[in-house]
């Protein structure tokens, strides 16, 4: 959550200064990203039926 307020933050940034150097434009990507795609990959292994044998925690 914490990286995607981050890159909100950094949106906003550059709203209002100006375009920023690429760099930040790649920490953008990532930040604004990455979390989805966290929350969807965890969601697809909550799904998924446990393993034969496996213990449950």
């Amino acid at each position: 959550m914490t990286l995607f307020v981050a890159g909100l933050a950094r949106a906003l940034g550059w709203l209002d200064a100006g375009r920023p150097d690429d760099i930040f434009i790649a920490l953008l990507i990532l930040e604004l990203s990455i979390p989805p795609l966290v929350v969807a990959w965890q969601a697809l292994i909550r799904a998924r039926p446990p393993a034969a044998g496996a213990s449950e925690l």
